[in-house]
């Protein structure tokens, strides 16, 4: 019979503490930091050493990261930074004001920062959620 492979995700906050800790005990195992990450995030199933190893190895992409990408398990890198920073600060404004927000005034505010930024409407690509 074969064994499913259960898989732990870890936040990328979580993983910066791990980075963290690696840092401040040097003589720590990549097994001793597992089992420091269990039992400090309360995970039910145990951290296999190969994700320490894999977190560690991308240890200068994980620091870097910031925001409400902290809570995800996995981040993605828009092909256009300045449009998404500009609709957020428009997103916020939006928000305070307690408007509501509609994916179609998303989307039409999206493009005109586009335009206002000269970059290609039709190399713009958006997700739904």
């Amino acid at each position: 019979m074969v064994t499913k492979t259960v898989r732990v995700k870890t936040t990328t906050q979580q993983r910066q503490q791990i980075v963290a800790m690696a840092t401040k005990e040097p003589t720590w195992s990549h097994a001793a930091l597992a089992n420091w990450a269990t039992a400090q995030f309360k995970l039910g199933l145990p951290i296999d050493r190969k994700t320490i190893s894999k977190t560690l190895k991308r240890a200068n992409k994980i620091s870097s990261i910031s925001g409400y990408h902290l809570k995800r398990s996995r981040t993605t890198s828009t092909p256009f930074p300045e449009v998404e920073a500009a609709l957020l600060c428009w997103i916020d404004k939006i928000n305070a004001s307690k408007m509501s927000l509609t994916q179609s005034m998303v989307r039409e505010e999206a493009s005109r920062i586009a335009q206002r930024q000269q970059i290609d409407l039709s190399s713009l690509i958006f997700f739904n959620g």
